[in-house]
């Protein structure tokens, strides 16, 4: 068909690229991509809020990106953010054709950004076993790491009765999905998982979506470990009065690169080989009995935070030695 002029032969010059799908304001990925072209490594970020001008050129066996005169090759895609993002470039109030032409430019830029994915050679996380936190405690309890009790209900007290066997019990109450909600456009609210109290929990009104209702659980101190590649990365975490306190009550919580005793870090190894993840910011507990509790692993986490607190940069040296390993081989 290339011969006939019917197909256009591949550019056999096309610049070899890793491509992300992400949001403007991810500064990981913001500072990944200038550390990988001073090693001359392409990434071309997709971020699914402002979407980039790029065609699509499809063979049987190659693809190919042209953004502006660039001509490129992907060989990575690392899907980081998979939220619905609504059309921002509308003014408010919108009317009913205004908001179904939002809501038809935001469905095709997903599905365009899913086309590039499905036809790229290789992908972050691509086998992974598992992404949703009662799927990867799953995963975990057959690594030999003990998990919470759980279950996932829109009725707190009813879930609190199938984890507990007592009523006088403490319980945690967090999301099945993300942990952001973008509205209005453009700004993220945190719903954070909560401890919740016995005398709240018999006060609640049934919830408006299902929630994952978990057993308390004492600890001593919280792991966040980065999985990245071959490598695995642990901080230890002090201090949190809450879920939410890394980002609203940063001079409390301490944060410390770690190495894990050897116990730990077999079983954590079993479990990152178990889940068959590039890429995973897992968070677990350390009872007073030096017990690991899997709590869930995330496959886009944030690392800077960690970074700066500890006041290193093992996580970002370590993705970009994964990414541009990658785009060489």
């Amino acid at each position: 068909m290339a011969d006939l002029g019917v197909m256009t032969p591949a550019q056999e010059d096309a610049t070899p690229c890793v491509v992300v799908a992400t949001i403007r304001d991810d500064m990981e990925i913001s500072a990944l991509s200038l550390r990988l072209a001073a090693q001359n490594v392409r990434l071309l970020r997709l971020n699914v809020d402002e979407l980039p001008d790029v065609d699509i050129v499809s063979y049987l066996d190659t693809l190919e990106l042209v953004h502006g005169a660039e001509v490129l090759r992907p060989v990575l895609f690392w899907s980081r953010y998979l939220l619905h993002h609504p059309q921002r470039a509308a003014s408010e109030p919108r009317s009913l054709r205004g908001e179904i032409l939002g809501t038809y430019v935001s469905q095709h830029n997903s599905a365009f950004i899913r086309t590039i994915e499905e036809l790229c050679p290789r992908r972050m996380n691509d086998g992974a076993a598992a992404t949703g936190r009662l799927a990867q405690q799953r995963v975990a309890a057959r690594s030999g790491i003990r998990v919470p009790g759980t279950t996932v209900t829109r009725d707190v007290a009813r879930g609190s009765r199938r984890v507990h066997t007592h009523d006088e019990a403490k319980l945690i109450g967090k999301v099945v999905g993300e942990h952001w909600v973008e509205q209005p456009p453009g700004v993220l609210n945190g719903t954070f998982p909560r401890v919740l109290e016995p005398s709240i929990i018999r006060n609640l009104d049934v919830e408006p979506a299902p929630l994952i209702i978990q057993e308390f659980v004492p600890h001593v101190f919280e792991l966040r470990v980065y999985a990245v590649g071959d490598d695995t990365l642990a901080y230890r975490v002090e201090g949190k009065s809450s879920a939410e306190a890394l980002w609203t009550d940063i001079d409390d919580v301490q944060v410390s690169a770690t190495t894990l005793s050897s116990a730990h870090a077999a079983a954590i190894g079993r479990l990152i080989r178990e889940l068959n993840i590039d890429f995973g910011a897992l968070d677990l507990l350390v009872t007073e009995s030096d017990e690991l509790v899997f709590l869930e692993v995330n496959l886009v986490g944030d690392w800077r935070y960690f970074e700066k607190a500890a006041g290193d940069t093992r996580v970002s040296d370590s993705v970009l030695h994964h990414i541009a390993m990658k785009v060489h081989t």
